[in-house]
């Protein structure tokens, strides 16, 4: 039998020992069906919500909610425009 010690951490650290033993599943049977009739009463079916497709502009904009986005691409802008400043002292400088 297991503790609640070896119990404390999240689900996907237990043994498989310790899960059939805590979701009462015999290995060799599976669930019965009077188990599975409780569980889909007690937590509904085991299914995953559908959820609308984000569109490409929908994406790229959720880009900019993030600090580090709006700084790369401050980043980005700026070291274009201080190339091309210092474009002209070094045309000065290879002239002489």
């Amino acid at each position: 039998m297991t503790t609640d010690r070896q119990n404390s951490g999240p689900i996907w650290q237990y043994q498989t020992r310790q899960v059939l033993s805590r979701f009462d599943i015999s290995p060799g049977k599976g669930l019965t069906s009077r188990q599975v009739k409780e569980r889909r009463r007690k937590y509904g079916r085991n299914r995953l919500r559908e959820s609308k497709p984000k569109s490409a502009w929908a994406i790229f904009i959720d880009q900019f909610k993030s600090l580090i986005m709006v700084l790369l691409a401050a980043a980005a802008s700026l070291v274009p425009a201080l190339l091309a400043a210092q474009e002209d002292p070094a045309v000065v400088l290879r002239e002489e």
